[in-house]
């Protein structure tokens, strides 16, 4: 690995769903969408990078707005069996509701709105290696979702979806593998 350079990653997808399903009744449901994306990642030292993600969905009927991210990881502690990483990113969100959301007979809502959000976390990484072979890794994130119009199968209305007006998640996940 080198301890210093860029990289930049420009890509695009599209996809075009055609859906006949009975859940849908006999309708079928098309749609576009296509995803614009490029990634910067810099390293500037052996110790510290970053990375901003630029994003732009085109969706049928939709008006994603632009969504970007940005992330930095920093490399506290680095030695032959142990190293420790501090990480941080903000990221806007935008999800277009799925065709199940929109158009399940009964439950679907087809005027149900996208969901919007703000998104921050933080985390250490702690890795240890026990063998040549075998290594050991710990991650502690703390994160803070903040949505607009979350959607939601609402179980007292028999399961129609529904937008909620603002969801805030926030909390801490803990990841453990050998």
């Amino acid at each position: 690995s080198c301890d210093k350079g860029t990289n930049l990653k420009i890509g695009a997808e599209s996809v075009h769903y055609n859906a006949r399903v009975d859940g849908y009744g006999n309708a079928l449901r098309q749609e576009n969408r296509a995803d614009f994306y490029a990634l910067l990642r810099h390293q500037f030292n052996g110790r510290l990078s970053a990375s901003l993600n630029l994003r732009q969905a085109l969706v049928t009927r939709y008006h994603p707005p632009f969504t970007p991210s940005l992330g930095v990881e920093y490399t506290v502690f680095n030695r032959a069996f142990t190293k420790i990483m501090l990480n941080g990113n903000v990221s806007l969100s935008y999800r277009v509701p799925t065709l199940n959301e929109r158009y399940w007979v009964n439950s679907g809502n087809p005027d149900i709105r996208p969901e919007r959000g703000f998104n921050k976390e933080a985390g250490i990484t702690w890795k240890q290696r026990l063998t040549e072979n075998r290594q050991m890794q710990l991650s502690l994130t703390a994160f803070h979702n903040l949505i607009d119009d979350w959607t939601y199968w609402n179980p007292d209305r028999n399961y129609r979806v529904e937008n909620l007006q603002q969801v805030l998640s926030k909390g801490l996940e803990v990841a453990w593998g050998l």
